[in-house]
């Protein structure tokens, strides 16, 4: 070893490299993020419900949305944000971070841990500030239906965490020892908290995905001071919705985990007396997206997408659509 060139190669080569894990190409990956200790983290918020933490949680997603190479879509719970992503596209595309797991990992809970924080520290709702640390673990899928099977099995976990939440309000530990989702269910009914009354995103979670909408802009014109509006102009979005992920039954394929069905979240919303009828509309979005890849990122660029930003024209295709406000 004559060089330190010479070193770097046999430190890499033998040890930085030797464990390192490239995830397949041309599949779905899902990144977990989950919150560290957040069990005793979450002591001092609100039960069973905080939206101060839950707004903090959907900035990790949103900003996770923004930053994570091909994500499609992300699905926050409790301390909980799965991410989907591809590298589906042009035969040119990578992966992110050309699928580099240690890299994947630790950057997607920096970005998390990050937002999180920043969002609760810029809250007028939180004292007694602490920080709070993310992990991360990913998942690497080929099949449509496994990616389903995922977000089902997630959002079935969502709905009993969700009902679990708000007995133990109201009930002593002793109480509901031993007692299943549905005895919990009836307990509240008959102690007047019906679970059912809860907004749909403390049942059912938050589903964040990208968007475009077409809208007329309304704007002053900097050199002559002029209200003018533009129409038809473009804006990229995150958008934000609960929806029931089992209404897709019809792309899950045969020889699955015995019993598989047995804890959708359909069923387990079905059982719980949820309206699911309403959801179906926001739900075939998802089967788009999955089976489609509609909604999946335009690789050739990266675009930060905010709620308020604007895509705006050429000059003169601008000025055609324009018109004076009087």
């Amino acid at each position: 070893m004559s060089t330190v060139e010479d070193i770097g190669d046999y430190i890499k080569d033998n040890f930085e490299n030797k464990y390192r894990t490239i995830l397949p190409s041309k599949a779905y990956t899902i990144i977990r993020i989950d919150g560290r200790a957040f069990h005793s983290y979450t002591k001092r918020f609100a039960r069973p419900f905080d939206d101060v933490l839950m707004a903090a949680m959907d900035h990790a997603a949103e900003e996770l949305l923004k930053q994570v190479g091909g994500a499609i879509c992300a699905y926050v719970q409790s301390d909980e944000i799965s991410i989907l992503a591809s590298d589906f596209g042009k035969e040119a595309t990578e992966a992110w971070f050309g699928g580099n797991l240690q890299k994947i990992v630790s950057v997607s809970a920096s970005i998390a841990t990050n937002a999180f924080n920043k969002k609760l520290l810029g809250s007028s709702d939180v004292s007694n500030f602490e920080f709070a640390s993310f992990d991360a673990r990913v998942l690497s899928m080929t099949e449509d239906s496994d990616v389903l099977y995922y977000f089902r099995w997630r959002q079935a976990d969502t709905m009993r965490n969700s009902v679990r939440s708000v007995a133990n309000v109201h009930f002593s530990h002793k109480s509901l020892q031993n007692k299943t989702v549905k005895d919990m269910l009836g307990m509240l009914q008959e102690r007047g908290v019906p679970w059912e009354k809860f907004g749909d995103k403390y049942k059912f979670g938050r589903f964040f995905y990208k968007d475009t909408v077409v809208e007329d802009i309304t704007y002053t014109d900097k050199r002559t001071g002029e209200q003018r509006v533009e129409l038809g102009v473009e804006r990229r979005r995150i958008a934000v919705d609960a929806r029931v992920f089992s209404d897709m039954s019809d792309l899950m394929l045969p020889g699955k985990p015995e019993g598989g069905n047995s804890g959708s979240a359909r069923e387990v919303a079905e059982e719980m007396g949820a309206n699911t009828d309403e959801m179906e509309e926001e739900t075939a979005l998802f089967v788009d997206m999955i089976t489609g890849r509609r909604l999946s990122p335009d690789d050739t660029e990266e675009t930060e997408i905010k709620e308020d930003r604007v895509h705006r024209e050429s000059g003169a295709t601008r000025a055609a659509k324009s018109v004076r406000v009087l």
